[in-house]
């Protein structure tokens, strides 16, 4: 049915490809082609074609408008999507992990949680935090610093000012039988303790762009902010400590 089309292309879709198809859904003059233009990935845009070709354009817009207020009850006890990095599938429609991860430091209007491993080569994200930091969202950023030879902070460079650095002190760290110490090996972002970004991706070039990486996106519920808190839990008891 062509209802629940729409509804799958609505989960799949930023809220700014829908405001922008919506836009042009409404204009008196819209055209088919137009609403194609405001998307490129190859799956989406066919399966958006096919939705046009089965109604007029203000049902579509109807259809979608329905869609995304029941996507909007839904996620108020928590939506996930699943977040890829890696070798494109023409049937696909999994959230890209850069642009979902950049998407995620836009919405952030308070606070900004950044846990990874390893940091190096991601220009777009520095800028990003760095208009983050501009518009007085407060930034913590808890990162590995004793076993990767490219410092977090040199990647980030021009943002690290405003940024909350946090580490794992190696001597806070527990340690095998052979004496080998544990890593800061996770990797998740959560804005505002709304949205929470679960990933296998450090953030690097590589991982953003042409590793094979998967991940979950969670909308509301109650684990963003779950994430968030047992952070600042290990924050508070100092198992993490603020860099100077």
């Amino acid at each position: 049915m062509t209802a629940h089309r729409v509804a799958a292309l609505v989960r799949t879709l930023p809220a700014a490809t829908l405001d922008a198809i919506l836009e042009r859904l409404d204009e008196p003059a819209g055209s088919k082609s137009r609403v194609l233009a405001c998307v490129s990935h190859e799956a989406t845009a066919a399966a958006l074609r096919s939705i046009l070709a089965d109604a007029d354009l203000p049902t579509v817009a109807a259809m979608i408008r329905g869609a995304r207020a029941m996507g909007d009850l839904r996620a108020q006890d928590g939506t996930v999507d699943l977040v890829w990095t890696g070798p494109h599938a023409p049937s696909s429609t999994l959230y890209r992990t850069e642009q979902t991860l950049l998407d995620l430091i836009a919405q952030a209007r308070r606070s900004l949680l950044i846990v990874t491993y390893a940091a190096y080569d991601v220009e777009s994200v520095r800028e990003a935090l760095q208009q983050a930091i501009t518009r007085g969202v407060r930034v913590d950023l808890v990162v590995e610093q004793a076993k990767v030879s490219v410092s977090p902070l040199a990647a980030l460079g021009g943002a690290e000012a405003g940024l909350h650095v946090w580490e794992w002190p190696e001597d806070k760290r527990p340690l095998t039988d052979k004496g080998k110490s544990g890593a800061l090996h996770a990797k998740c972002a959560v804005a505002d303790n709304d949205v929470l970004l679960v990933s296998s991706a450090n953030l690097t070039g590589h991982a953003l762009e042409v590793n094979m990486e998967l991940g979950v996106l969670v909308k509301g519920g109650a684990l963003p902010r779950q994430v968030r808190e047992h952070f600042e839990g290990l924050m508070r008891r100092s198992v993490v400590d603020r860099t100077p």
